[in-house]
């Protein structure tokens, strides 16, 4: 999610539920985009996040990287300090369970901020 020096990821999924997440977050994507941070996001979510007029990069969920070789690797990014930070919401109501828990592991490990709620979110866009 940022500029040169600052971007963030988002992981949201194509599942009913998910979409319904989406609408609450488009004011921080909003937010951070103007602030001048890269964002990255998955396919789906960041189709959503093009559409209504946020410029996002798609990247592979962590167990799809094999399967679309010409999307960044979300290990990749995080590995090479690119990441500052992730906005993940814990969802079991999706296909994407384990990949959020290894998004959300890979920001703890390399000591990236990690949003994972809505109060956290509102928190944030209010420090922002």
């Amino acid at each position: 999610m940022v500029s040169e020096s600052r971007s963030g990821a988002f992981g949201a999924d194509s599942c009913q539920k998910q979409k319904s997440f989406r609408p609450r977050f488009l004011s921080v994507a909003e937010l951070l985009y103007e602030e001048g941070f890269k964002l990255y996001a998955t396919e789906a979510t960041s189709d959503w996040l093009n559409a209504n007029g946020i410029l996002a990069n798609p990247v592979a969920w962590p167990s799809q990287e094999s399967q679309n070789p010409s999307l960044p690797l979300v290990r990749r990014l995080v590995k090479d300090g690119k990441i500052d930070l992730v906005i993940n919401l814990s969802n079991s109501n999706t296909k994407f369970v384990h990949d959020n828990y290894v998004i959300r592991r890979m920001a703890i490990d390399s000591g990236i901020a990690l949003l994972t709620n809505f109060q956290s979110k509102l928190l944030a866009e209010d420090c922002l």
